[in-house]
């Protein structure tokens, strides 16, 4: 982010331009992990054991599906109107949009029949999906810093890069130790993982402790003295995606209930209203008539209302209707659901990768300035 841009920045801001992509309340719900962290909170209270929770919670089940059909099929679905929507991207990132699905056809087909091949698919999901994860969530925080014309120092990158890495590396090394070994993930037998000794994740639980403490010293020191620092939802939006990945096992399995959707994929879908928004506005920047404000976000609200709808059938359809029609050809409804989830997901966050860059000046100026 160059100085010249975030001068911009800040100039935008005293015509009251917000560091929020909505509103602080919103913001704080849905992007930073508010609802997440309340919801785990509700569930922790009720002292049900972690490992029945899902199974004697009826309201619990209800809001993991609500989830899943509001907002984790929908941000997926997103994720394919975006690079598939807009030219520019299906042509610069050619193998992403043509040769990584037919790779991941291949492997849906194969693991039908080679069991072997759906647990790899299923070991490369529980990798990536901690890092696809973070690495959203430091792109917002970054988001928000350069809409708050915060000038970041290397320090600062630093100190939100050791963040992300220390608690990635915690919960990659965790999917390998006895303790956090998965016998079984969406219905696919996993092969056995338990080589990391436990020594090793107690090293990693503590560096990611003084990062943590690291970090909250420096801010407070900063908050202190008067000097700028990272804006607040940055850091909330950091640490709520820490806290997720860091906790042990037993409040894991809880808060894990919620974070796909009520965070992750939350999140995901206020970003991308802000993108299609600022694009929507500037298409249509040159119209002669300049609508009042209440008619502007009755507009603005019918715009976004509709592209949920569209994402939200297209979720249904890819997650839904396709493992049943698939079901009804005779193969396993199980299997070709997890199979599904599991090969939209990886294309997700190699797509997610090269899309959603603060580099690239389209996506820059929508989420930025």
């Amino acid at each position: 982010m160059t100085s010249a841009i975030i001068r911009s920045r800040a100039a935008e801001r005293a015509h009251n331009k917000s560091v929020y992509l909505v509103n602080p309340f919103f913001d704080y719900t849905f992007v930073c992990g508010g609802l997440a962290l309340a919801l785990s909170a509700i569930a922790l209270s009720t002292q049900i054991p972690a490992n029945s929770l899902v199974q004697s919670s009826t309201p619990v089940i209800l809001l993991g599906v609500l989830g899943t059909y509001l907002f984790s099929e929908p941000h997926s679905a997103a994720t394919i109107f975006r690079l598939y929507g807009e030219a520019n991207n299906r042509k610069r990132f050619a193998f992403v949009a043509y040769v990584l699905p037919l790779i991941l056809a291949a492997c849906f087909i194969g693991a039908l029949y080679v069991p072997v091949i759906a647990k790899i698919m299923a070991v490369l999901y529980l990798i990536f999906i901690t890092h696809h994860i973070m690495a959203q969530s430091f792109g917002i925080a970054m988001i928000y810093c350069a809409r708050d014309g915060f000038n970041m120092s290397r320090a600062d990158k630093n100190g939100m890069k050791a963040l992300i890495y220390s608690a990635v590396t915690l919960s990659v090394a965790q999917q390998f130790t006895t303790a956090w070994q998965r016998e079984h993930f969406l219905g696919i037998d996993m092969p056995p993982m338990g080589f990391l000794p436990p020594q090793l994740i107690n090293m990693l639980q503590t560096m990611v402790i003084l990062t943590v403490i690291l970090f909250a010293i420096d801010l407070a020191i900063k908050h202190a003295k008067g000097i700028r620092h990272i804006p607040l939802p940055a850091v909330a939006t950091l640490m709520t995606g820490t806290l997720a990945l860091s906790i042990n096992r037993s409040t894991s399995e809880v808060v894990w209930l919620f974070i796909p959707a009520f965070f992750h994929a939350s999140q995901y879908m206020c970003v991308v209203f802000a993108y299609k928004l600022k694009r929507e506005t500037k298409q249509k920047q040159d119209a002669v008539a300049v609508p009042d404000e209440s008619d502007r976000m009755l507009k603005n609200m019918e715009f976004l209302g509709g592209h949920f709808v569209e994402c939200f059938l297209v979720g249904l359809l890819i997650f839904a209707a396709l493992p049943f029609a698939l079901a009804a050809c005779g193969l396993s409804l199980t299997l070709c659901s997890a199979l599904i989830f599991l090969a939209v997901n990886l294309h997700h966050f190699a797509a997610d990768a090269c899309i959603w860059k603060l580099k690239d000046p389209s996506v820059r100026s929508r989420l930025i300035l």
